[in-house]
């Protein structure tokens, strides 16, 4: 807590990582992943993974089941898993749901404009939620829909993960509900990103600091 400012430091349990990892209660918000009609998902085949992407593959597993985000499953389908490089060089675990989002029905969800968020703004900081979309639950009956294959086994989700077609709109709608009173007031949002707006008052203040 040395690099932020005193005055934010009664919020300290809000960037807490330890809460982050917390399994939400089922919502209205739930994400419901509904089928065309007459179509099911398909068994995809396990991809090969290099020995330092298998372990970092078991230590995915490890910690999701651990917080309760995924669970063994029985699904029938699978979607496979690979790994991509972030720009720090970590690797990031993504689940191929090409074939279930082909034949997921679309939700419909209007996102607000990126250019009218900017321009309604003139000094604002932006939080980026921690593991935003898992704040979010599959709603029950369809977390079999979510599996993914893997060579330690299969596992499904009980919280939305990055790469479900209808994740990023369930998030807006989510977080829209959420702050209500507060939006294009002191707080704007897209997608899991929040850029809360400072008071004029102290706008006026930054700028005489800055000269």
């Amino acid at each position: 807590m040395s690099d932020v400012p005193a005055e934010y430091h009664n919020f300290a349990d809000v960037f807490s990582d330890s809460l982050s990892e917390n399994l939400p209660e089922h919502r209205p918000y739930n994400l419901k992943i509904n089928l065309e009609e007459g179509t099911s998902p398909l068994l995809d085949p396990i991809c090969s993974l290099l020995k330092s992407k298998l372990k970092a593959l078991h230590e995915f597993i490890d910690n999701n089941l651990h917080s309760g985000f995924i669970t063994p499953s029985h699904s029938p389908h699978g979607a496979p898993v690979l790994f991509v490089k972030k720009k720090t060089g970590e690797l990031r675990l993504c689940i191929d749901f090409h074939g279930l989002n082909k034949i997921s029905k679309k939700d419909h969800y209007p996102l607000p404009l990126i250019s009218d968020l900017l321009d309604s703004m003139c000094i604002y900081t932006r939080l980026d939620l921690h593991h935003a979309y898992h704040l979010v639950c599959i709603t029950e009956g369809d977390e079999w829909k979510t599996a993914f294959w893997t060579c330690y086994g299969s596992f499904e989700w009980g919280v939305m993960s990055f790469g479900l077609t209808n994740a990023p709109t369930a998030c807006q709608c989510f977080m829209n509900n959420i702050f209500a009173d507060m939006l294009d007031v002191s707080i704007v949002i897209y997608l899991n990103d929040d850029e809360p707006r400072l008071p004029w008052q102290r706008q006026h203040q930054l700028r005489n600091e800055i000269g």
